[in-house]
């Protein structure tokens, strides 16, 4: 999310990456200079009961280990769980309003670590064309936000806007916690655990959207300087469980580690 004076990389299974930014950071602050956040993610914990694996509490999503996976939870048309989407079918989806006829040099120097006057008119290609198909393709049916402006109840990329509505850029991924991998039919293709890499647990059966969107305005103004994000989690419970399992006492969190600067000297508060 690189929309105004903050960068802000996300991981498909919604947790922290470093990966683009130049100081090894999830979120450099101001843009093309420090770092700001190391790492952050959702988390949550509840005592699950009914589910047959016993009944304990649990804890899932991720902080720097990661208990999620990317993919949505595929369910049959009775509502039965039958297991995980396969995570190569997923990505960080990514939009902004402007994407066909802005000046995306700016973008695609944050994006590919280089500066505006060195980025090249390929890179801007790559980014260009990532936008348009993210645009036309934008899993609503998923989850994914949108403005409905022919207010028809379906998504329409000709008509309706993806994204946050009114938000100038928009990232949007989906991941969960089943181990079981199902293909379109329901059949079982791979078995991912993920969960025990958090803290130990075992899958809880949680799906989790998160939505993080910016808005462009200048460094001068507040907005300029903030992202927002939303997290939403769903309970499915896990393939063949009891319908009657349930999350007890949940406690969910936004984990984050930040750093001023450098992060020998960190006093954020």
């Amino acid at each position: 999310l690189n929309i105004n004076n903050m960068a802000y990389w996300v991981g498909k299974d919604g947790g922290y990456t470093t990966s683009g930014s130049p100081n090894g950071t999830m979120a450099d602050y101001p843009i093309f200079t420090g770092g700001f956040i190391y790492a952050d993610g959702m988390l949550w914990g509840a005592k699950v009961k009914g589910d047959g694996l016993g009944d304990e509490v649990r804890v899932g999503g991720s902080t720097y280990n990661h208990g999620m996976k990317a993919g949505r939870i595929l369910t049959d048309a009775s509502g039965n769980v039958l297991g995980s989407d396969d995570p190569a079918n997923n990505h960080v989806w990514r939009v902004r309003t402007d994407w066909a006829n802005a000046d995306l040099s700016f973008d695609a120097a944050n994006f590919y670590a280089t500066s505006v006057a060195d980025v090249t008119p390929a890179q801007i290609a790559v980014v260009k064309g990532q936008y348009e198909y993210d645009w036309m393709n934008w899993p609503a049916a998923w989850g994914a936000p949108y403005e409905d402006v022919d207010e028809n109840g379906s998504y329409n990329p000709n008509i309706d806007i993806p994204g946050y509505p009114g938000a100038d850029q928009t990232i949007w991924t989906v991941a969960n916690d089943i181990p079981k991998i199902v293909n379109a039919s329901g059949d079982s293709i791979e078995y991912i655990s993920t969960a025990p890499n958090l803290y130990g647990s075992d899958p809880i059966g949680i799906e989790l959207q998160l939505t993080i969107w910016g808005y462009a305005f200048n460094a001068t103004d507040p907005m300029g300087n903030s992202i927002f994000k939303k997290a939403t989690i769903k309970y499915t419970g896990l393939p063949g469980g009891p319908s009657d399992a349930i999350m007890d006492s949940v406690y969910i969190t936004q984990w984050s580690d930040p750093d001023l600067g450098t992060y020998t000297d960190d006093y954020v508060g």
